[in-house]
């Protein structure tokens, strides 16, 4: 069986890729610090998986509990769930081990943690830490109630064919910027520092709508 592990880039430089093959894991981005690169088969990013700009502007100043809602709440839609159902059967109908990445610096913003646990929540699919799986790795590997997780999956991906739902792994530069335009001036600072982009004192809104959208889809 599959196995979904969290980590950081320093973690997983520095002590899972030394003590593991591999090639035997695919590694999702998602993260905007963590470019890929092609040559890797088993490297693939996902953006759509971050938080978006409402949801990032909350953690700055009002707190995790209020961004924790509104990340799980949109962790709910459609289109989201739709990407954590295709991850959770390829680690469990596909036999795959995944290691879900963001950098360093991102990882204070606690979204893998969150992905997880709305994995563990929803689909009875057991997830882990670095350190968690390190301790056995074949046990984490086994899955118990791997029925449990399909009935869910069936259901997930029944929903999907319903609802016609378009997979799109990263953003869509018109999505982003309709959400960017939502948000007031002290808003936008709030998302660009969620995401280490520098916003200089004197810039109006536009400008600051536009160094952002630069950043985030160059």
């Amino acid at each position: 069986m599959g196995v979904i592990i969290r980590m950081d880039s320093k973690k997983l430089v520095k002590e899972f890729l030394p003590a593991v093959k591999p090639e035997d894991f695919q590694f999702i981005l998602i993260s905007e610090n963590i470019t890929t690169r092609e040559e890797f088969d088993n490297v693939r990013a996902i953006k759509r998986l971050l938080p978006p700009p409402h949801v990032a502007s909350l953690f700055v100043n009002d707190g995790f509990k209020a961004y924790k809602k509104a990340y799980l709440h949109y962790l709910k839609k459609d289109d989201i769930e739709a990407l954590i159902s295709i991850l959770v059967k390829v680690a469990v109908v596909n036999d795959l081990n995944l290691v879900l990445v963001c950098s360093k610096s991102e990882n204070e913003f606690k979204y893998l943690k969150l992905i997880c646990e709305y994995i563990e929540e929803v689909y009875g699919l057991k997830t882990y830490t670095l350190k968690e799986y390190m301790k056995d790795p074949e046990a984490a590997q086994k899955v118990k109630n791997k029925d449990d997780i399909m009935r869910v999956l069936h259901k997930k991906f029944q929903k999907m064919q319903e609802s016609n739902v378009e997979l799109d792994m990263n953003y869509s530069k018109d999505k982003l910027l309709k959400g960017l335009k939502k948000l007031d001036k002290k808003e936008l600072r709030k998302f660009a520092k969620s995401r280490n982009i520098k916003l200089d004192d004197d810039m109006g809104k536009n400008e600051m709508i536009k160094k952002i959208m630069k950043k985030l889809t160059a």
